[in-house]
Order: structure tokens, then C-alpha cells, then sequence
């Protein structure tokens, strides 16, 4: 029988060397790593069967780098088991829900049960099926890799002048540079977990996930799920963010990680588009006699009259002179279409310099659909192409992205 690849991720040497003795002697073939970011730098490496990692680690904790992995399509194949302290509750991380864990100090046997059993229902979870990418223009989609090429450049140019040897920098320097790299990492993170909303969204992979999931008892555990992964954003734009969830909400018919999801896209905007000199948000839940209402108010620049009905328009950018255009435009478009999947509706109202509010409904009975976010920029083709088999998915970002005609090589000097 296969051994069980596990990736263990903790910072204690004693405990990770007690752990890996644990697992080792009941035949799992263990590999470790003393930090979120040794465990990032080794995935590519080593494929885990499943990863078990520290939620209280230094640098990165065990909730940042699950949310890392947990981004990309290939990490969200992978189960996490949490090593937590006793008693500590685990927030929901946008886009997977509320993690399982193992109290520390570690008991063996509750270890192996847990892992076992986290093992067992990862293994009878079906595959998703391949998306195609036929469907995406690169007409449409040129913004989304315009931003992602402006930020990859951002990164690369800030780590060949801190590698520059004949250069040398101060620590607030340093620190300025490593926090441009976190930022351009940061933005090329949405921008990736954007697209694959879209992509979701147009191959059915949501409608299928809506339609399975489990009602949400806890939308204030969400909401706040959300606020905290946001906590660099907020502080940086100098914003107060508030909360406002009544007791007593019946339960809500909604996929977590797409309800998160539209959450985190319309507080991103609000925090995007704050004033200079700050200001405050707020997250109001409450009854509506057509299911549950979400609203989020900002206190920010706003949006001028005539560009109100196209901001959930994919791609969509306001050209408000002044405004920092950081962005493809995907994040209200993603956010509508998760909406309207649930037979939601999604409006805003917006005086400029004023602030906005965007309020979406959704209802407590399942009325999942379809509608698609993006339309096709040409007329379909006179038969449908097969669906793609396995040896057609492709395999890394840069092959995807070579299918729909961009490339991202060395630039060559004229």
C-alpha cells in the first residue's frame, strides 16, 4: 500500500521531531518545515497526501499560510489539520470554511484518529472537473493580465535591487522594500483567486458547489473570518471597520466560502476607495422580508452618478480623475455573480465624496442558477469542442495563459 505523504509544518523543533516520530512509526513518509514560508518554497516539491500545521507561528501563522495554499487550485485539492492550543477556536478562512484541528500537547492517538479520518473524507471527495478556457476572451481578459504582469514587475524589480551587491540599504529601506513585495504578493493573490471565480462561475463548478452546500448558522463567524484576513489592508488605509450582525438570524442556504467571498470583495472596495485620511465601514446584517440583507457602508470618495450602473460590469474600472487604479476590475463582477447564482440581487446608491453603500439580498430558500459573468466576445463556434480530458487541463498558470494567446517571456531591449 502507498504511504501517506505528510507535510508538517511547525516551528517548535522539539514537538515537530516528537510528531514526526508519532507518524513515521505508523508508516505515514513524513517531510517538515519550520515555517509558513519553508512550507510554500517545498510544496512544488513535495505533493502532500495531507499538511498539518501550527495555527501560532512567527512570521507567517498557521491561518495566513493555509489561506496561501488554499488559493491556489492545486492547494485546494490538499486536507490541513491544525496543531491548536487548548481551548483556542479556529476563525473560518475565506474560501474553505472552519478548519478541523488537535489540541496541543499532542495526544498520539488522538492525532492518528483525526488525521485518518481527515485523510478518509479528503480521499471520497470527487474531483472538480476541468475548466475550459475557451469561453475567456483575451480581448476581455487583457486588464486582468495587465494588472498581473504590473505587479509581478513590481516584485521582481524591488528583489533585483535588494540582491544588487554593489547596493547596500538601511533597515527602513528594507523594510519599505519587503513591504512593496509583500503588497504586489498580496495583489497578485486576489487577482488569481478572482479568476478563478470567474472561472467557476462560467463552468458550473458554483452552481454545483451552491447547490450541495450546507446552511451557514454562524454569518457573523464569517463576516469576521473576512475582516481579519483583510487586517493588513485596513490598517494601511487607516479605516474602522464595524460589524453589526443581530442574533437570532435563521439559517442561510449558502455555499460559506461564496457568501465570504462577496463579503470580501465589496469590503475590499470600500477599503480600496477610503480617503486619505481614513474613515469607517460598516458591515450591517439584518432581516429583509426577501431573506437576509447585507449591507457595507463607506465614508470614502464614492461614485460618481453616471458610473453607478456599470461598477459590477466585469473588467470595469471608474475613471474619476485622481483615483489610484489598482486593479482589474473583476472584484464587484465577482461578487454580483456569486449573487445571482443564489437568485440574489445586488445594488448600490453613492454620493461622490460622500461615501457608498452596497447592499445585496439573499433569500432563505434555494434558488440556485446560472447567468454568465463573462459574455463571449465573439460568436461561438459552429459545434461545441469536446469536453477536455485530463491530458488537456493545463497544468501550470503559464500554459493556461499560453492557451488564450498571452505570454509573459523576458522582454527583449530594442
Amino acid at each position: 500500500m502507498t504511504r501517506k505523504r505528510i507535510l508538517l509544518v511547525d516551528d517548535d523543533p522539539i514537538l515537530r521531531a516528537e510528531i514526526e516520530r508519532i507518524l513515521t512509526a505508523h508508516s505515514y513518509q513524513v517531510e517538515t518545515s519550520s515555517s509558513g514560508f519553508e512550507a510554500l518554497e517545498r510544496l512544488p516539491h513535495f505533493q502532500p497526501d495531507l499538511i498539518l500545521t501550527d495555527t501560532s507561528m512567527p512570521g507567517m501563522d498557521g491561518m495566513e499560510f493555509y489561506r496561501r495554499v488554499m488559493a491556489t487550485p492545486e492547494g485546494q485539492k490538499i486536507p490541513f489539520l491544525f496543531l491548536a492550543s487548548a481551548g483556542e477556536v479556529l476563525p473560518g478562512a475565506p474560501g474553505a470554511g472552519r478548519p478541523d484541528s488537535v489540541s496541543k500537547p499532542v495526544d498520539a492517538d488522538a492525532l492518528l484518529a483525526a488525521l485518518e479520518d481527515k485523510l478518509r473524507r479528503g480521499a471520497g471527495v470527487q474531483a472538480s472537473p476541468a475548466v475550459s478556457l475557451a469561453t475567456l476572451s483575451p480581448e476581455l481578459l487583457s486588464p486582468f493580465f495587465h494588472e498581473f504582469r504590473t505587479s509581478l514587475t513590481m516584485i521582481k524589480t524591488c528583489i533585483a535591487l535588494l540582491t544588487n551587491p554593489s547596493v547596500s540599504y538601511d533597515p527602513t529601506e528594507l523594510r519599505e522594500f519587503l513591504d512593496i513585495v509583500r503588497r504586489g504578493g498580496d495583489r497578485v493573490d486576489r487577482l488569481v483567486r478572482d479568476f478563478l471565480a470567474i472561472l467557476k462561475l462560467e463552468s458550473g463548478i458554483a452552481e454545483r458547489e451552491a447547490r450541495q452546500a450546507e446552511e451557514i448558522e454562524d454569518v457573523s463567524g464569517a463576516i469576521h473570518s473576512v475582516v481579519h484576513s483583510l487586517h493588513h489592508d485596513i490598517a494601511e488605509r487607516n479605516v474602522a471597520v464595524r460589524v453589526v450582525v443581530p442574533e437570532g438570524l435563521p439559517p442561510l442556504p449558502v455555499y460559506e466560502e461564496h457568501l465570504q467571498m462577496m463579503v470580501e470583495k465589496l469590503l475590499q472596495n470600500a477599503v480600496k476607495f477610503s480617503k486619505e485620511s481614513g474613515g469607517e465601514i460598516t458591515i450591517r446584517v439584518t432581516p429583509d422580508d426577501r431573506g437576509i440583507r447585507f449591507e457595507v457602508s463607506d465614508t470614502g470618495l464614492g461614485i460618481p452618478r453616471e458610473e453607478q450602473e456599470r461598477v459590477f460590469d466585469h473588467f470595469y474600472q471608474l475613471t474619476r480623475a485622481g483615483l489610484e487604479r489598482q486593479g482589474a476590475g473583476l472584484g464587484l463582477a465577482v461578487a454580483r455573480g456569486l449573487v445571482e447564482l443564489y437568485g440574489g440581487t445586488i445594488r448600490v446608491q453613492s454620493q461622490v465624496d460622500k461615501g457608498s453603500t452596497f447592499t445585496f439580498v439573499l433569500p432563505l430558500t434555494r434558488q440556485v442558477g446560472t447567468r454568465p459573468l463573462v459574455e463571449e466576445a465573439a460568436p461561438a463556434p459552429p459545434s461545441p469542442a469536446p469536453s477536455p480530458g485530463e491530458e488537456d487541463v493545463p497544468r501550470t498558470a503559464e500554459e493556461a495563459f499560453r492557451r488564450m494567446g498571452l505570454t509573459f517571456g523576458e522582454e527583449k531591449p530594442d
